[in-house]
């Protein structure tokens, strides 16, 4: 691998060259995650009114809060070479360090059965007067909770963002930005870590023991129509908190061209592609990750682990989803209505509990994710390479989680 590609290429530029090597087995994944960088960075079609500046210091600041060295290089070289005051990028960088925390935390409606799994966590909040300006302000404070607390965003926080001066378009985009990131860093600090365990031929086959006993009775989710009192594998639809005006305008995107018709007809879809040409790449990602006949990792681990990062982030549209899919794609009925009643730590066999363990891992922020998991993660996969496919399936759920959480609310079909 070249300096010069790994230049070119975002993740392999923070992962490093040993990542770089592993990830060519899956280029695909690698070009259309390249793609979204360059989309977000370099819009070729209109910035929205979101310059390079403003997007590279929101950059800098979610790669702060991941606490992952190379990506703070990556993101801070980038800041220095549009010239933004010194000043600027030592503010985003202390307040990281004092607003920093090991998330995902949030909260769940009180009354509920899911009340109890609630967990508390630092939150963000500026004075009006700051380097930043007001503006950019609100974006921090909102990528803040979207990265550390994504089921505690409200549709009153998108208004904060509005009275900011915020567009819708500016709003979508702002938390595209947050989840992309999300994304692309699991992905290169989870790549190096597999890089770096299967290069030194460790194995582990698998961590810790699982304790408590599965509830017997599911909890009722609740009456078509409502928001879902607990995690169920019945339909759930979404309602966005944005509306989608564009429907009566002249468009120049070929939606039903670009995405196909089930995405094109999906008005969750519909509104988080307000820059359609980043939505682009994310949902070939999503088809190459998660697509019928993959080769290298089971389809049952990959769904496994995007039920797992949903559970755990509190997102009740994907868990359902995923859970349905789980289920077909491994027989398991069993355990996924143990992961949707009790959570993704429970007792779920040797082999499932490596998985589980490894999606809670990559799905903290920042990652905490020891060698020895790693290299149980590898065992259980077979090779370094399937074990980077469960990486990318937890990776792209996390980005997803936080676009469905942050946008809008879950509704019983």
């Amino acid at each position: 691998m070249s300096a010069a590609i790994l230049q070119d290429d975002a993740v392999d530029a923070i992962a490093g060259a040993a990542a770089a090597t592993l990830r060519e087995a899956r280029s695909s994944v690698r070009e259309q995650l390249q793609a979204v960088h360059e989309a977000i960075f370099a819009p070729a079609h209109g910035d929205y009114g979101l310059t390079p500046a403003d997007r590279s210091v929101i950059a800098l600041f979610v790669a702060a809060l991941h606490r992952d060295s190379a990506a703070i290089g990556y993101y801070d070289a980038r800041l220095n070479a549009l010239g933004v005051a010194g000043e600027v990028e030592e503010a985003v960088l202390t307040l990281a360090d004092q607003s920093g925390g090991s998330g995902p935390f949030g909260g769940y409606p009180p009354g509920t059965i899911l009340a109890a799994e609630s967990t508390t966590g630092p939150h963000l909040r500026l004075p009006l007067s700051t380097v930043f300006g007001v503006r950019i302000a609100r974006g921090l404070e909102y990528a803040h909770l979207v990265l550390l607390h994504p089921r505690d965003t409200t549709e009153e926080d998108l208004d904060r963002l509005r009275e900011a001066g915020w567009t819708a378009d500016q709003i979508v985009i702002l938390t595209q930005i947050v989840a992309a990131l999300s994304f692309q860093l699991r992905v290169a600090v989870g790549a190096r870590a597999i890089a770096r365990v299967a290069a030194s031929a460790e194995s582990v086959a698998a961590t810790r023991a699982r304790e408590g006993a599965r509830r017997v009775d599911s909890p009722d989710a609740g009456d078509s129509g409502e928001h879902p009192r607990a995690f169920t594998d019945r339909i759930v639809a979404w309602k966005p908190w944005i509306t989608d005006d564009r429907s009566a305008a002249p468009s120049e995107v070929d939606w039903v061209g670009l995405f196909g018709k089930r995405r094109a007809s999906s008005p969750s879809f519909r509104l988080s592609a307000r820059d359609p040409y980043i939505s682009l790449p994310l949902s070939r990602l999503e088809d190459d990750i998660f697509a019928d006949g993959a080769s290298g990792l089971d389809r049952a681990e990959r769904e496994l682990g995007a039920l797992v990062v949903s559970r755990e982030n509190g997102c009740l549209y994907c868990a359902s989803v995923h859970s349905r899919a789980t289920e077909k794609f491994s027989g398991r009925g069993n355990d996924v209505r143990a992961i949707l009643d009790d959570g993704p730590r429970v007792d779920l066999g040797s082999r499932w509990n490596v998985f589980a363990d490894a999606a809670l891992a990559v799905t903290s922020t920042p990652l905490a994710w020891p060698d020895e998991l790693v290299a149980a993660l590898v065992a259980q996969s077979g090779d370094a390479t399937a074990a980077l496919d469960f990486v990318h399936s937890v990776g792209y759920f996390n980005f997803a989680n936080r676009i469905m959480l942050a946008l809008g609310e879950p509704v019983l079909a």
